[in-house]
């Protein structure tokens, strides 16, 4: 269970002129941080032909003044935030509509920042080269096999970094490897790098491998 701090609440009837009263002062669980306040601080002005207003003083920068239809649930029909190095804020609604309507204003506070470090994104582990298999065929094409998870896309490239894509191939489900086929390597001893990329994380680094040179 969360527990929250009581929100205070002022409830403000709306008179046709610039005056208002306070009804009873109850409170709400809503905001997980709020701020004293003084509900006499509190000018309500119904205008006639414009918006209406809430102005509310002896407050702390950065803390946000809300006015809502109802003391629980309802619509927040105005919100308003204390500008830097200053201490009142108003907070504009489009019409009040009727004389006696109450209001319920809350005060909320911002709470004071704490650091936290962001890891870095999930990377693929490099692949084993115990996983990685070969063959250099004469005549049709070359293929490189390796063992990773379901999901798991392999990519084969010419270069440690950047270069082109030769082949890639995914793990299938309910198999444990993955087949990538290359038209030709080449005749000769090369090497490739092979990347891992699993469901969610990113590349992995390369796996410089060795083909063996096509046989004789």
């Amino acid at each position: 269970m969360i527990l929250r701090k009581k929100e205070q609440l002022a409830i403000a009837t709306v008179l046709l002129s610039s005056v208002l009263t306070f009804g009873p002062i109850s409170s709400v669980f809503a905001a997980p941080v709020t701020t004293s306040w003084d509900t006499d601080n509190v000018t309500i002005t119904n205008n006639v032909g414009k918006a209406d207003t809430v102005k509310v003083t002896g407050l702390t920068a950065g803390s946000t003044v809300n006015v809502y239809d109802k003391a629980t649930g309802g619509k927040l029909i105005g919100t308003a935030k204390v500008p830097t190095g200053q201490t009142e804020v108003t907070v504009t609604i489009a019409n009040f509509d009727v004389a006696g309507r109450k209001v319920y204003i809350s005060v909320v506070a911002e709470s004071t920042a704490s650091e936290f470090t962001v890891e870095a994104e999930a990377k693929t582990d490099k692949a084993d080269a115990a996983d990685v298999a070969s063959v250099n065929n004469v005549g049709k094409a070359d293929t490189l096999t390796v063992k990773a998870a379901v999901g798991t896309i392999i990519k084969v490239y010419d270069s440690e970094t950047a270069g082109k894509i030769l082949g890639t191939a995914t793990v299938a489900a309910g198999k444990t490897e993955a087949i990538v086929s290359i038209a030709q390597i080449g005749a000769a001893e090369t090497k490739v790098y092979v990347s891992a990329t699993e469901a969610g994380k990113l590349e992995s680094d390369r796996l410089e491998v060795t083909v063996a040179a096509e046989a004789k």
